[in-house]
């Protein structure tokens, strides 16, 4: 309903194909893509601040791809800019938004 992400859910699916298929799987990298895709899709439609969860999934799903990218694909490669890009985004809005929220998780 509403079309927005279930982060919680996608979370859950996202735990049980790690389990299956490894943390550094193809398959796994590209839920990461999707899922960072809806959520910032869904924070620009909603025309809301984004909020400290949200940012914090955007990071943990952004840090994951990169690991993933620089492992798979090599760290030159364009993609891995991409997901460092969103990164550092994901970072700058929590340090301007929550910055206990960001300490609290990564300390």
């Amino acid at each position: 309903p509403g079309g927005g992400v279930d982060e919680a859910a996608c979370a859950a699916v996202l735990r049980e194909l790690v389990r299956e298929l490894g943390e550094r799987h193809l398959a796994v990298a590209r839920v990461r893509r999707e899922l960072l895709a809806a959520i910032r899709l869904q924070l620009e439609e909603s025309g809301a601040p984004p909020s400290a969860p949200s940012l914090l999934a955007l990071l943990e799903s952004a840090l994951e791809l990169w690991r993933t990218q620089r492992a798979l694909l090599g760290p030159l490669h364009p993609n891995c800019a991409e997901s460092l890009h969103e990164v550092g985004a994901s970072i700058g809005g929590l340090l301007a938004r929550a910055p206990r929220a960001l300490f609290a998780r990564y300390p």
